[in-house]
């Protein structure tokens, strides 16, 4: 009796969808009557959220305001994309372009201007003066929208090069003199025994004497690296500041950036973003591992399905539904005909309230009589048949999540990771940056998967002080110290001499690292793999090994086991 009225609760609970399961649409840049129309159908399909946008150069934000109304209504809610540059603040300002007399774009090293992304724009977030609108207008327009479920900042970022104005400037000088932590670039005044002037062989006198790197010197790999942490840190900071100001008035505090070609983990690391928005299927199941190691969650959006082909569809959705909070599919083509936005200024010859038809090839046509009715949906994709159906599951499904810690490179190429899954996940530059932000202590395991000299002594330590508590580390301490920190340090001796290697060689094959207790295995190649355990010994700075065991093949250097039982 017990089972089965579990079972009829199991049941009763379906149809209460507790994560966010819907569609990423142009609704904003309709007419409130084609949302009036389709949010009680949709809604009725399963459809629990709807993400909406405010890009573009002829919507406002009343319309806007009609739009989420509908979507309320038929108790759907509404998450918004929020703008980033300055002349999209113009917009919504009522402003005619250029009115402000500030160009946003980040100057490129050849004075020439571009945007850090294009859909949506990105604006020069190092300028003080672009960010103050940003900012503005995005608690404007929260308070407008009377509390929406939450918002994404910015998404899909190019960093590039960064920006090469007097304001990135600053901000690249302030970030140098808290990254060595020295008075001057000359001084050693933290008794590191290093110096900018040391690790890059210049010989400047005070931090306002530093310039950008040139292309030219980011062929250079320690520069690229320290640029790139700087752009990832500073870009995280203005995503962690808007969110900051937005979060107290969404209803559900859903607020975060669109994750693209940027450092996952800077920014999930930061107080006031509690989420991470994925526009790439590839990336989701990455970006919920570094989530996961914040206590943050993960949104895809938005996701393109196999137009009629409902078993790919499916297949899709199925991968997502365990690692994301929510997940809003491009919904595209469904509507026979359209409707344009409300115009209500700009001296178009449409009277303010009217409707702008579209002809069946999309030109634009006179306006529609009054009462026309709104656009019908002639018939769904069949592909869309995914919604209704996974719409329970939403938000309801798990991994199991093993207590391993991957620490990855900072690189803005997320590549060959497809096998970091089902656990935790950091960036070294995290850990060098924000050390006191992660808790090592959460983790049975933690592996250093480097392909590059380590960025900082820090990681050392907390990895060094961690396997003294009783943790277990894998590293590839040949690539880790095969080069000096970005600071200059060398450390080609550090990683070998307090964690000595233990090899032992037995036939070929790939690596493994598995650990008491786990269910799952982790490949991971690497030459000179060396792992640790153990406690304080009384001769100071050394492990006492005990439970490991490593398998070492001398004809590749490949290890094709490594276990810890």
């Amino acid at each position: 009796m017990k089972l089965v009225c579990t079972v009829l609760l199991l049941l009763l609970a379906v149809p209460c969808l507790a994560g966010y399961w819907g569609i990423a649409a142009e609704f904003a840049n309709w007419s409130p009557a084609q949302s009036d129309y389709e949010a009680p159908v949709l809604a009725q399909r399963g459809v629990s959220c709807v993400f909406l946008n405010m890009h573009g150069m002829d919507r406002n934000w009343p319309n806007w305001i009609r739009v989420q109304e509908a979507w309320r209504k038929n108790k759907v809610e509404c998450i918004w994309d929020l703008p980033a540059c300055v002349a999209e603040c113009e917009r919504i300002y009522g402003f005619l372009p250029g009115v402000l007399e500030i160009d946003d774009r980040a100057v490129l090293e050849d004075g020439a201007r571009a945007y850090f992304a294009v859909n949506p724009r990105v604006g020069n977030f190092f300028s003080p003066v672009t960010v103050e609108h940003i900012l503005k207008i995005a608690q404007t327009m929260m308070m407008q929208l009377d509390g929406p479920s939450g918002c994404r900042i910015t998404a899909n970022v190019d960093l590039g090069n960064g920006s090469y104005d007097k304001d990135a400037l600053a901000s690249w000088q302030s970030f140098l003199k808290r990254f060595f932590a020295d008075d001057s670039p000359a001084r050693d005044t933290n008794g590191d025994a290093v110096t900018f002037n040391s690790a890059f062989s210049t010989n400047h006198k005070n931090w306002n004497e530093v310039g950008l790197f040139t292309s030219a010197e980011l062929s250079n790999s320690s520069k690229r690296r320290l640029m790139d942490l700087w752009l990832s840190d500073t870009y995280a900071c203005f995503v962690d500041n808007i969110s900051g100001c937005v979060k107290p008035l969404t209803k559900d505090g859903f607020v975060g950036p669109g994750v693209g070609k940027s450092d996952f983990s800077l920014i999930a690391c930061k107080k006031q973003i509690t989420s991470l928005f994925v526009a790439s299927v590839e990336d989701v199941v990455l970006a919920d591992c570094i989530a996961a190691a914040f206590d943050k969650r993960v949104f895809a959006c938005p996701v393109p399905l196999v137009a009629g082909n409902v078993a790919a569809s499916r297949q899709i959705a199925l991968k997502l539904l365990p690692y994301t909070e929510g997940t809003c599919f491009d919904y595209k083509g469904l509507v026979a005909k359209r409707t344009a936005p409300l115009i209500e200024d700009g001296g178009s010859s449409a009277s303010p309230d009217a409707e702008i038809g579209f002809d069946e090839e999309g030109n634009r046509v006179a306006p529609l009589p009054p009462n026309t009715p709104h656009s019908k949906i002639e018939r769904f994709d069949s592909a869309f048949q995914i919604i209704p159906e996974l719409a329970p599951f939403a938000g309801e499904l798990r991994v199991e999540r093993s207590p391993v810690l991957w620490i990855i490179p900072s690189d803005r190429q997320k590549k060959d990771l497809d096998f970091i899954r089902d656990a935790y996940c950091i960036s070294e530059a995290t850990l060098a940056l924000y050390p006191d932000l992660v808790n090592l202590s959460r983790y049975k395991v933690v592996i250093y998967l480097s392909t590059s000299p380590s960025i900082s002594t820090k990681i050392l330590q907390r990895l060094f002080d961690y396997a003294l508590n009783g943790g277990i580390v894998f590293i590839d301490a040949w690539r880790t110290a095969s080069g000096p920190t970005l600071h200059g340090r060398d450390q080609s001796k550090l990683w070998w001499e307090y964690l000595k290697l233990q090899r032992r060689e037995f036939g070929t094959g790939e690596t493994v690292v598995t650990y008491a207790g786990s269910k799952r295995t982790f490949p991971f190649t690497a030459p000179y793999f060396t792992a640790g355990q153990g406690t304080r010994s009384r001769q100071g700075d050394r492990f006492l090994r005990r439970k490991l065991s490593v398998s070492y093949c001398p004809e590749d250097r490949q290890y094709r086991q490594v276990g810890v039982h």
